[in-house]
């Protein structure tokens, strides 16, 4: 309370000092007010910082998905079945400051990591399958169409 009384003080001396009217005294509050606000920091984060970290998360789980699809081709099933839900995260994470992240990931996490929400990409992702790698008839057509897959990314 005393060191906000003394950085009023010194703001209140920086003023012009001319009568002290009931108008002049609106005057100095108002520029008061305007003086504080200047000094204090942005509380919004810029648009472009936001892209550049939804860019920085995009490309970093690509990077994290081809790493681990070259140990393991299964991944990549994994991966593109959860990629809308990753896309939906990576968005609810880059409107939000960075000490937030795991409060909003926590929320994230009980709305949509529900079995009603996953269950249509994962149909959707075994129609994909059945229908683009021709797995059905011949398994190891997986494999070869998930590194065709990753040499075009």
């Amino acid at each position: 309370l005393h060191l906000n009384a003394e950085q009023n003080r010194s703001l209140q001396a920086s003023l012009p000092s001319s009568s002290r009217s009931s108008t002049n005294s609106i005057n100095q509050k108002a520029q008061m007010e305007q003086s504080l606000q200047a000094s204090l920091p942005s509380s919004s984060r810029s648009s472009t910082n936001s892209i550049n970290q939804k860019a920085q998360m995009e490309q970093f789980l690509e990077r994290y998905t081809k790493e681990q699809t070259r140990q393991d081709y299964r991944f990549w099933i994994m991966a593109k079945m959860m990629q809308p839900l990753l896309d939906s995260l990576i968005e609810v994470l880059s409107e939000r400051p960075t000490d937030r992240a795991l409060a909003a990931t926590g929320e994230w996490l009980r709305t949509h990591w529900q079995p009603s929400v996953m269950r249509p990409n994962a149909s959707s992702m075994l129609v994909y399958l059945a229908t683009h790698t021709g797995m059905l008839t011949d398994p190891s057509g997986l494999q070869e169409h998930i590194q065709r897959e990753l040499s075009r990314q």
